[in-house]
């Protein structure tokens, strides 16, 4: 199995971060508040599906 394809798959905190204009450990509150995309860990990594972040944001646009 090549891990470099299975990486490009999901994203990271970092990515996350970067992506909403914050900080990870924004992005860590996020989580353990509840808020933000669906996410889920392997190992101690916490990763996110590109999908994810998708419904997080048509969700954030609906309820304005």
């Amino acid at each position: 199995m090549d891990t470099t394809t299975i990486n490009e798959n999901f994203l990271t905190m970092a990515d996350v971060a970067k992506r909403y204009h914050t900080t990870i450990p924004a992005v860590r509150q996020w989580r353990h508040v509840g808020y933000g995309p669906a996410s889920f860990k392997v190992g101690a990594r916490v990763l996110y599906t590109e999908d994810a972040l998708l419904r997080f944001e048509k969700n954030l646009l609906t309820t304005r």
